[in-house]
């Protein structure tokens, strides 16, 4: 995983910072490459949208898929705070935008 996030003006939601906006590319086991973009939007929509050979499909989200998608979250922190590449799974113990947002102020 490859990724870049800016922590400057994120919110803190449940005593949690949000990154206002980030990117990160991953590759999984078997192959699939994906791109995730986050941001601001004036409205609180939420989608999820995966484009491959097969063209748009829309994903079963469930509490199971939970832990691993806080895992690329965290990941495309950890990317960002390294400036550089990290593998999965991680083995960090601490919130990386936590100290992100440290450096920016």
């Amino acid at each position: 995983m490859l990724a870049q996030v800016e922590p400057r003006g994120g919110t803190p939601v449940f005593a949690l910072y949000q990154e206002e906006q980030g990117i990160c590319h991953f590759k999984y086991a078997n192959g699939v490459r994906a791109t995730l973009f986050t941001g601001h939007t004036d409205s609180w929509e939420g989608y999820n949208r995966l484009i491959g050979e097969d063209g748009v499909v829309e994903p079963e989200l469930s509490s199971r898929k939970a832990l691993r998608a806080n895992e690329l979250i965290f990941a495309t922190y950890e990317s960002s705070r390294r400036h550089g590449r990290v593998e999965l799974p991680l083995t960090i113990e601490d919130n990386p935008l936590d100290e992100l947002v440290k450096m920016t102020k």
